[in-house]
């Protein structure tokens, strides 16, 4: 052992040295603790790989709940077709109030009726453009549309069958709706001219593979 006192050497098992009596230091294992230090740093940045499947499961479980959510509030319940009708008159949107009819309709439309994609858009929503003129010369240019879904009837299987054998003898329809509804909505409108109430019943709508179609025109008397 190297004395830093007197600066002479003792053997390597003494604790003081031999010539002054000074304790001598133990030496500190710095490169370990060093190594030691390293390797707990890189414990904390580097999760094991469980802790990473264990976080992935549990982002993945959120996600679902989040999907299942979503699906509950937008597309489960047949009210949000009252929702997409009203949007769509309001901002006289026509793409918006096609989603309100499903494929095979309007296919039907271009296969056996011969219509083309812009015709069959017009011929599909002549019944909002008609609301929004109408709704437009009544109560003013920027016109405020607020809807109001006064009940949603769920239809008997019988009523439902009978809405398939419509479909499929009417538009050799395919598939085949395994929920059905009757609905009944208000609509106020206001603008700078007026206001305005239209009040609309006996709207039928189908549920194919999770989500809500319109099965038949949404009508009111316009007076």
């Amino acid at each position: 052992m190297y004395c830093e006192k007197c600066k002479k050497q003792s053997p390597e098992n003494f604790k003081h040295c031999a010539y002054c009596g000074a304790t001598f230091q133990k030496k500190r294992k710095t490169q370990n603790t060093e190594n030691e230090l390293i390797k707990r740093i890189k414990r904390l940045r580097m999760p094991t790989m469980k802790s990473r499947v264990l976080s992935l499961i549990i982002i993945a479980i959120v996600l679902s709940i989040a999907s299942i959510t979503t699906g509950l509030l937008t597309g489960s319940k047949p009210d949000g077709l009252v929702k997409t009708f009203a949007n769509a008159i309001e901002k006289n949107n026509e793409e918006l109030y096609f989603t309100l009819y499903d494929e095979q309709i309007k296919s039907y439309n271009k296969e056996y009726i011969y219509f083309d994609d812009e015709v069959v858009l017009t011929e599909m929503t002549y019944s909002m453009r008609r609301s929004y003129e109408f709704y437009k010369l009544r109560c003013g240019e920027e016109f405020k549309l607020r809807y109001t879904v006064d009940s949603v009837e769920y239809i008997s299987e019988e009523k439902l069958e009978e809405i398939n054998e419509y479909l499929e003898e009417t538009y050799l329809y395919e598939k085949k709706a395994n929920k059905g509804a009757k609905l009944a909505f208000t609509i106020d409108v206001k603008g700078s001219l007026g206001e305005y109430q239209s009040i609309y019943k006996d709207v039928y709508a189908i549920r194919l593979g999770g989500k809500w179609y319109l099965a038949s025109v949404p009508k009111t008397d316009f007076s």
